[in-house]
């Protein structure tokens, strides 16, 4: 199960550098299907909103039987949310990819808020606390490990794509939001 996890938080790492709702690919996606650099302060605000959800959803998780489903339900909702996102806002008229953006930003935060509870209190219930010191330092090794390999490799393939590709950038994005899927099938 350890070893389960730590892949997991790799995956996740991955998809969250590539295709979290603040990642560099998914924002030169939006400025590449015409959304304004003005109209981002909106998608910055749905953002903040969608941590709310944590707050707010402590009370209702507490009442939920199932939490590990639950978690992994909504570890899968996120990047799902996100790869539908990237797949239908260009089909969309120009008027409503802003609204849809938001909203699809807003539902993808808000199920990766929620489910941080969730997934803390999984881990501190699975980790037995004689080696959970050494876990959580294995964990930072993989996610920095992750993460700077995926950045440099982002920004590579970015530069190759070009930022104005919309279709490009939705590869890219595509490619991490499979990671965030892998990131919850054992």
């Amino acid at each position: 199960a350890l070893t389960f996890f730590n892949w997991s938080f790799g995956f996740r790492w991955v998809y969250g550098t590539v295709a979290g709702t603040g990642s560099m690919a998914l924002t030169a996606f939006f400025l590449a299907l015409g959304i304004a650099k003005e109209q981002m302060g909106l998608i910055a605000s749905a953002l903040s909103f969608a941590c709310l959800i944590q707050v707010l959803g402590i009370p209702l998780l507490n009442r939920v039987r199932d939490k590990k489903r639950l978690a992994l339900t909504l570890f899968l909702a996120e990047p799902l949310v996100i790869v539908a996102g990237v797949i239908l806002l260009p089909l969309l008229p120009t008027a409503w990819r802003l609204p849809v953006l938001t909203l699809a930003v807003f539902a993808a935060a808000g199920a990766g808020n929620l489910n941080l509870p969730l997934t803390e209190n999984w881990m501190a219930t699975t980790i037995p606390e004689a080696v959970r010191g050494r876990f959580l330092g294995r964990r930072a090794q993989v996610m920095c490990l992750t993460g700077s390999l995926t950045m440099l490799s982002l920004g590579f393939l970015m530069e190759r794509v070009g930022q104005t590709n919309v279709w490009g950038l939705a590869g890219l994005l595509l490619i991490g939001g499979l990671f965030g899927v892998l990131s919850v099938i054992p």
